[in-house]
């Protein structure tokens, strides 16, 4: 029994999304705006 599509393409985009904010936030100078965003982002 395989995975089906959905479920993998689920996975692997929530794998790029995780990805992309983690560059976002280690790129940013600004560690206040970083705190701020992630507050909001999980609000």
């Amino acid at each position: 029994m395989g995975i089906s599509l959905p479920v993998t393409l689920a996975v692997l985009g929530a794998a790029l999304l995780h990805a992309s904010w983690n560059a976002l936030l280690k790129s940013s100078p600004d560690k206040g705006l970083e705190n701020v965003a992630l507050a909001a982002a999980l609000s």
